[in-house]
């Protein structure tokens, strides 16, 4: 069995930091986990509506993120994420050895063949794609299986296409489904939050949105959670 290990520090941690990591941090820490011979390195978020060209881990470009791959490491794999909506593939630069290698797609239900649409872009370009379905308890056993099906059959050379379930196997009975009225002035976490054997959150605050906020909040002061980042 051939296992490779992915670190997403630079990306998911800058849920905890709003991805301020600053650009010596940011280098540090890609230089660390390239000594740890980790083989694939998820380096942050793709967001042209709120990334930064520099100091953060939410770059509002693929352009930004060359900045910090002038000493590529050519045994590990450099990527990064984009939710679908939040960059126009059709902006991204073709693969070269400067760039980054490889992109995680993740999308919603509603997206499905926008996503596929962005990851044949970036396939065609040169790029290693990974495919993501967020929110998976809304997918029926059958919608899942006629995803993979129409995957197969668009883009059948993506590197892996994979399911999360950040809190482990959850059955519907667990889930609460809220309208965009219900969930008004609530303050929901963030899917990956990490948690305590006991269900208790691990880290002293937790990433949330409120309504078109996404305040910081210490773990009591959160109402729910959502079932996927």
């Amino acid at each position: 069995m051939n296992i490779n290990v992915l670190d997403c520090t630079l990306r998911d941690g800058g849920c905890v930091n709003n991805f301020n990591f600053g650009n010596e941090d940011i280098n540090k820490i890609k230089e660390q986990l390239e000594k740890s011979k980790v083989n694939i390195i998820e380096l942050g978020y793709i967001d042209s509506k709120k990334g930064t060209e520099n100091d953060r881990t939410q770059f509002v470009s693929d352009l930004a993120i060359n900045n910090f791959l002038k000493n590529k490491n050519r045994n590990t794999l450099y990527v990064a994420m984009s939710d679908y909506g939040t960059f126009d593939f059709n902006k991204l630069k073709n693969r070269t050895d400067d760039t980054i290698d490889g992109i995680r797609v993740a999308f919603h239900k509603r997206d499905i063949d926008g996503a596929i649409a962005n990851a044949k872009i970036a396939i065609d370009k040169g790029y290693k794609v990974f495919l993501q379905p967020m929110v998976v308890m809304k997918y029926t056993n059958d919608e899942l299986l006629s995803l993979i099906e129409k995957v197969n059959k668009f883009i059948p050379d993506i590197e892996a296409f994979y399911i999360v379930d950040s809190f482990g196997y959850m059955n519907n009975d667990d889930i609460v489904y809220l309208t965009a009225e219900e969930e008004e002035d609530k303050i929901i976490g963030q899917g990956n939050a990490p948690l305590n054997e006991d269900g208790t959150f691990i880290r002293k605050y937790v990433k949330c949105r409120q309504d078109a906020d996404y305040p910081v909040v210490a773990p009591d002061q959160v109402d729910l959670v959502d079932v996927s980042p």
